[in-house]
């Protein structure tokens, strides 16, 4: 097999991880969600849920029942398996590659991405990192341990390591709008540099400060997927299942067609097409819900 093959397959084993577990715990504490991700199955609970509009989206969605796994192989033939570091070849993930990563903890985090991040400098990619402006020191050193000479990457222009100020939280106020804008611009000028892919890779927990507009992340992480599948690059929104509650994890699934979850990357049946899942949010914030007003 190729380094730039990919299979699919209908496996039926269990992730038998702690990332796996904890999502199933968070899932499970939300009312309209009650089954455990462990096998790699989507249950009647989760088929049956009032998230998943009409019957003819859950056969769409989720066919078999079964949730299918992208397995990506390794330039050494081998195939990426749960708690392995994994890689992401550049055809391997369709025409949208925004991807939802869940860890459990920042060892984990770095563990699983490290090979994806330092494939991506082996290849000439760009990197573009926002991370926690409180971290942004641990961040370069966990790079430097994955093998990429970070002084280099970032005196060349490769490497772009920004705090969240840079980004999202720019005037340390969350405007959905300027950082769609903002974002896209990103994903430009690594093709305006001559780079044929952007790696980009973001830190969540901007999502958890208490500023202004953070709670626009949903409608945000919508809206991406009419951005992503314009350009080549990989966008991965990395979430730690320790910090986050049960209802942005149903979301940032809902908002995803790629996943990450112990160490597998898989397509991900519970996304739902972002035209849909606007018109649902505007509908819940709309003042005549649940009024009794007819409209």
């Amino acid at each position: 097999m190729s380094a730039s093959s990919l299979t699919l397959g209908m496996p039926r084993g269990s992730l038998n991880c702690a990332v796996a577990e904890e999502l199933s715990r968070k899932l499970h504490d939300c009312k309209a969600w009650s089954f455990r991700i462990a096998p790699l199955a989507v249950p009647r609970a989760v088929r049956d849920s009032p998230l998943l509009r009409t019957r003819s989206d859950r056969r769409s969605l989720y066919g078999s029942g079964t949730l299918r796994r992208i397995r990506l192989s390794l330039s050494g033939g081998g195939v990426v398996e749960p708690r392995d570091s994994l890689q992401i070849t550049q055809n391997a993930l369709g025409e949208n590659r925004h991807i939802c990563a869940f860890f459990n903890n920042l060892d984990e985090h770095y563990r699983v991405l490290g090979s994806f991040i330092k494939d991506g400098f082996d290849q000439g990619d760009r990197a573009f990192h926002l991370v926690d402006p409180e971290r942004r020191e641990e961040h370069l050193r966990r790079l430097t341990d994955a093998g990429v000479d970070v002084i280099e990457a970032m005196d060349s222009g490769q490497l772009e390591v920004h705090p969240w100020q840079d980004g999202p939280l720019h005037a340390d106020r969350f405007d959905q709008d300027i950082w769609l804008e903002g974002f896209e611009r990103v994903l430009q000028t690594g093709l305006a540099a001559g780079y044929a892919q952007t790696r980009f890779l973001a830190q969540m927990e901007w999502a958890l400060v208490d500023l202004p507009g953070v709670d626009d992340l949903i409608e945000f992480e919508t809206r991406v997927n009419y951005v992503v599948p314009k350009y080549d690059d990989a966008v991965i929104c990395a979430y730690d299942l320790s910090k986050f509650g049960a209802s942005t994890v149903i979301y940032a699934l809902r908002t995803h067609p790629v996943v990450i979850i112990g160490g597998l990357v898989q397509e991900n049946p519970f996304y739902v097409d972002p035209d849909q899942l606007l018109a649902e949010l505007r509908e819940q914030r709309s003042p005549h819900v649940g009024s009794g007003i007819s409209h």
